[in-house]
């Protein structure tokens, strides 16, 4: 196709200028001129009133973000613009894969140029989520993209989120073809031996922008007593184990991930008398003196990673204030002089309000915390500077102290 053959979006000219200036890819519906009823994904040329070419976008006449910008150049984004943009970010996240490693996130939605795309890769495995009507219609051949440029052959499909539903698409999720002969695919990370079952997955899979973390406990647990908070499958409580914790309590809600606990510790043939497992609705139970995970003399490290809090910008004061309340909670389990890893995955959460919360959490339970480190995403998690959004996953190591 050339670009005369591609619908037109006009803006208005104060949109059309900020968008010139700043290029943030999501372009509301107030920022249109005009919205033509076309079917939600086609690819449409955007312009200005003076008929200026802005870029290529993904358009949709009924979400309020109308334009989900993909291109800000003159190619109209075909199969070998899209080839290229796959083998670019695929060549990025080699590069810098750390050493024992086979599971990496290949495509991170808007900040690699893809919108409402995740591709996430678990050594023969590829799980995909298409979140957006774009890339919804050019499913089958964005399929055959992923398989030859990564030749792997399984796809397992994960899309089922909310903001797919706001694009009036139905889930989908499972295998893309065949089933394999098994539902449990082996990767590594950081020479750590892994599972994922896809017969219980959460989001894509097991957060691998929490790798550097990992890392980071595996480093500091030796002799530690460790208590592993909204454990999932159990990524920080088999690294603190693996880094010679003395004891590694995990607590989730999930009997399924803690099954998943105790496989992953079983593969990597650490001593099982060192690792106890626990289920529990973790904001309810964490006040709760008589839950089995609470010991009068504390933990010497606790990791405290829950689920996002918010979805939506009018609830983010009320997950601002659901952060203090569990840091607050959280404390009580930390030792004087012990480490606290907290963090928070709620993208619409800035960093700054975060460590706000976690002040007021920790002043609240009578404690204070130096920080020692501050935790984020790893390489295969980039975030576009044009995109505040894709910043997301934030953290605190911290020393915490009685005392406020």
């Amino acid at each position: 196709m050339t670009a005369g053959d591609f619908p037109e979006i006009v803006l208005n000219s104060k949109k059309a200028k900020i968008l010139t200036r700043f290029r943030h890819p999501w372009v509301f519906s107030k920022g249109l001129l005009k919205r033509p009823p076309l079917e939600p994904g086609t690819t449409v040329a955007v312009k200005d009133p003076e008929a200026n070419h802005l870029g290529w976008a993904f358009y949709h006449p009924r979400n309020n973000i109308a334009l989900r910008l993909v291109s800000f150049g003159a190619e109209p984004p075909d199969g070998s613009f899209w080839r290229r943009r796959l083998e670019d970010a695929w060549q990025l996240r080699r590069r810098f894969l750390p050493e024992g490693t086979d599971a990496f996130r290949w495509i991170h939605g808007e900040n690699d140029g893809f919108p409402g795309l995740s591709v996430d890769v678990y050594d023969q495995l590829l799980i995909v989520q298409i979140a957006t009507s774009g890339f919804e219609q050019q499913r089958d051949q964005l399929l055959d993209l992923l398989r030859d440029i990564s030749k792997i052959e399984v796809i397992y499909e994960k899309s089922d989120t909310h903001a797919r539903g706001q694009e009036g698409l139905e889930p989908r999720v499972g295998f893309v073809g065949a089933k394999p002969f098994s539902p449990i695919f082996p990767f590594r990370e950081g020479g750590v031996s892994l599972q994922l079952d896809t017969g219980y997955i959460h989001k894509t899979g097991f957060y691998l922008d929490q790798a550097p973390q990992r890392q980071w406990v595996r480093r500091f647990a030796k002799d530690l007593d460790v208590l592993d908070l909204f454990c999932y499958t159990g990524g920080f409580a088999v690294n603190a184990l693996l880094g010679g914790a003395a004891t590694v309590t995990a607590v989730d809600a999930s009997a399924d991930a803690l099954r998943q606990v105790k496989e992953h510790a079983a593969l990597n043939q650490v001593d099982q008398a060192r690792l106890k497992t626990h289920k529990a609705d973790l904001f309810a139970a964490l006040a709760d003196k008589a839950s089995a995970f609470y010991r009068e003399a504390g933990y010497d490290l606790v990791v405290c990673d829950p689920p996002s809090m918010s979805k939506q910008r009018t609830n983010v004061e009320k997950a601002l204030k659901g952060y203090r309340r569990l840091n607050r909670d959280v404390a009580g389990h930390v030792k004087s002089g012990g480490l606290l890893l907290t963090f928070s995955c709620t993208g619409l959460v800035s960093e700054k309000d975060f460590q706000q919360s976690v002040f007021l959490g920790l002043r609240d339970a009578g404690k204070s915390g130096r920080v020692v480190s501050l935790c984020h995403a790893g390489a295969d998690h980039p975030w576009l500077l044009d995109f505040p959004e894709g910043f997301y996953l934030k953290g605190l190591a911290l020393v915490v102290q009685d005392g406020g």
